[in-house]
């Protein structure tokens, strides 16, 4: 699944799968976890600098938990001409300006791979404590 994912998924079906954090079709892992390298999740070497707070997970995810990996990328544009889809990276949308930022964070395409899924953490689009009980209940 791993070398389907890397080799024939869409960009698209690439970030949806490995930004899912928790299964909830079946009991089977998540793609972050299964293909840490098609996923670009593999734990990084020890760093000089501590990092300010914890981490469980370098993915990004839909159902609850606000880590976002700079390396994950989201639906930037769509062309109206051609229909191309424009992807970019949550690190580049982190250097850009609040205006540029808050508009790429609010787009929506329908279809989860946009700005305020994949980096929350830069939207500001993490769910609160309580929208993440409610989802679980």
């Amino acid at each position: 699944k791993c070398l389907w994912l890397g080799t024939k998924a869409s960009i698209e079906q690439k970030n949806v799968a490995c930004a899912l954090q928790i299964n909830s079709v079946n009991d089977l892992p998540v793609a972050s976890v299964v293909c840490p390298e098609t996923c670009d999740t593999c734990p990084k070497g020890p760093s000089s600098q501590p990092s300010p707070s914890p981490t469980t997970s370098m993915a990004p995810s839909f159902q609850g938990d606000c880590s976002q990996n700079g390396n994950s990328r989201f639906l930037y544009a769509v062309k109206e001409n051609t229909g191309e889809k424009i992807w970019r990276t949550c690190n580049r949308l982190t250097g850009w300006t609040e205006k540029k930022k808050e508009n790429a964070c609010r787009r929506d395409y329908g279809n989860g791979s946009e700005a305020k899924f994949m980096c929350r953490t830069t939207c500001g689009t993490c769910p609160s404590v309580a929208q993440r009980m409610g989802s679980v209940m």
